[in-house]
């Protein structure tokens, strides 16, 4: 048998189809606001997580092959990600989500085989959160509209 110079989809392997889960958690703390002399505060918020699983892997390569397939699944599962911040100056105070860089979101893995060909595994493992107030009415969709147009191997969307 020849080895694969590349990856495609004639080499994939889905070991863990996309999976993602969405939920939302009451949390505990003190978060303040002041603004045209009235303040108050919260000591409820509710944090909401978007969560992707995925397993898969290109098999049968050469290692250059191998290693050109790990560099461009670090690079395609290098993320960028938002955090959100409290803003106390607002009426009410108010929660804004920014841009907080990118990390990697999946450990991606090369192995070499008996019969010398050359696999890479990939595992997925997305977390990204987003914090509101309670009396705020906040949609999965909306929240997470960024992530949800993320690529995933086999052509999956979430």
């Amino acid at each position: 048998m020849a080895l694969l110079t590349s990856h495609s989809s004639a080499n994939l392997v889905i070991d863990s189809a996309l999976i993602v889960t969405y939920s939302k958690s009451l949390i505990n703390g003190n978060w303040s606001y002041t603004s045209a002399n009235v303040s108050g505060y919260y000591n409820y918020m509710m944090e909401y997580h978007r969560r992707a699983r995925m397993s898969f892997r290109y098999v049968g390569m050469t290692k250059t092959a191998a290693e050109a397939c790990k560099a461009a699944m670090i690079a395609a599962y290098t993320r960028s990600f938002k955090i959100s911040i409290w803003d106390d100056t607002t009426m009410g105070g108010e929660w804004s989500d920014d841009s907080a860089g990118e990390m990697p979101m999946a450990e991606v893995a090369m192995s070499h085989n008996e019969d010398g060909s050359y696999d890479v595994s990939v595992n997925v493992n997305e977390d990204d959160t987003r914090m509101r107030k309670t009396t705020t009415a906040a949609a999965y969709s909306v929240l997470f509209s960024t992530e949800r147009s993320r690529a995933y191997e086999g052509g999956e969307y979430e």
